[in-house]
């Protein structure tokens, strides 16, 4: 019997089962994809939490720059105050508009006092005559202090000392309170006194005062950019401005020399001033000039065996501020024109002296050509040549 054919379907190539995967990379593979999905949670969040940049528009917008703010002046307390200003002195200040008094100028034996209101301005020396010499400032405070100790403070870049006595710090019988300042400026003393009330609301106000006046206090040089002549065979210096000149020829004199306005047609006198020049014993020959150096501030003396004569009489004014040991006298008669004044300045360095003359037209002082003032500014810087 026949077999059926039975026919046998082929065979299909089935892919190989994958092998099982082993434990341990099982425990890397979690962890990689803890790792993995934590960083891009993280860059996510991150990226979520920026502000977003509004992307740009074909219209620019322009922010207004913002105007700095302009500071406010501070007002300056002392801007309506009044100026007082002395060349010949070499300073100036303000004070107060509502202080009803002018300054007024006072001459002394060894300084120049001007007075303003309760203020006291007193500048060149004070001459001690038991001691025999000017005292320093730190012994004019020492005078004043009854102990206390003064503050060292500058006012115009020039060191100074400032003492403040209160009633507590005076003695008995008390006097007012007062502030003192001593500020000393090449060869003289700048001092300032300034009297305070008793009531203490006054007090203050008055110190306040005291201390904008301060602040406006300026040393001033008016000669700065004057000429300095320098004489060899005199031994002196002085300086002058442009329109003045020195003249020591001895066309002009045989003893001195000549200041004079360049190009004044005015008579010898009257517009120029005469610097002559002596040994201390040829000057003491002459008996009027040992007069003339006895005479006391103020005095007023008649000098010459001639009493008919008024221009033998002379007064002597003061100690000139700025020279050394000058004495000043004044004659309101000269014999050049009555009714003029003649200035004579004797200084004494060692053994030499100058008399020193001056005398004007009332026109010439008007006018300002060579006034008393000009005269007194160019005195203010003659000194002797070692």
């Amino acid at each position: 019997m026949e077999q059926p054919n039975i026919s046998t379907p082929p065979q299909t190539n089935l892919p190989p089962k994958p092998e099982p995967i082993s434990p341990p990379l099982l425990i890397v593979t979690f962890v990689l994809s803890l790792f993995l999905a934590g960083s891009i949670g993280f860059l996510l969040g991150k990226s979520l939490s920026q502000p977003k940049t509004s992307s740009p528009t074909s219209i620019s917008q322009v922010s207004p720059t913002p105007t700095p703010e302009t500071p406010t002046p501070t007002p300056d307390p002392t801007a309506n105050w009044k100026t007082y200003r002395n060349e010949k002195l070499g300073f100036s200040l303000k004070y107060p508009n509502d202080w009803p008094f002018s300054p007024v100028e006072r001459l002394l034996s060894t300084r120049t006092i001007v007075e303003i209101e309760g203020l006291d301005i007193e500048v060149g020396a004070i001459y001690n005559q038991h001691l025999g010499r000017n005292l320093s400032p730190e012994e004019i405070i020492k005078q004043r202090s009854n102990g206390k100790k003064p503050e060292q403070i500058k006012i115009d870049d020039q060191p100074a000392l400032y003492l403040k006595m209160r009633e507590e710090d005076l003695p008995y019988p008390k006097p007012n309170p007062f502030n003192l300042v001593v500020i000393p400026k090449e060869k003289n003393l700048y001092i300032l006194t300034y009297q305070l009330s008793v009531d203490s609301e006054k007090q203050t106000r008055e110190q306040e005062i005291f201390d904008l006046i301060l602040k406006s206090f300026k040393f001033i040089t008016p000669t700065a950019n004057w000429k300095t002549y320098n004489s060899d065979k005199y031994r002196f210096q002085i300086k002058h401005p442009e329109n003045i000149e020195i003249d020591c020829s001895e066309r002009i004199s045989l003893t001195g020399c000549a200041i004079k306005i360049i190009g004044s047609m005015g008579a010898p006198g009257f517009e120029e001033s005469f610097l002559n020049f002596y040994t201390k014993n040829e000057f003491e020959k002459i008996d009027s000039n040992k007069k003339l150096l006895g005479l006391q501030v103020g005095e007023t003396k008649q000098v010459c065996e001639l009493p008919s004569l008024e221009s033998c009489i002379y007064k002597r004014v003061n100690d000139f501020v700025g020279l050394t040991n000058f004495k000043v006298f004044e004659n309101y008669h000269p014999w050049e024109g009555p009714g003029d004044t003649m200035t004579i300045l004797i200084g004494e360095e060692e053994d030499k002296y100058v008399e020193i003359s001056f005398s004007y037209y009332k026109a010439s002082l008007a006018n300002g050509r060579f006034s008393k003032e000009l005269f007194d500014l160019i005195l203010s810087t003659f000194k002797f040549l070692d």
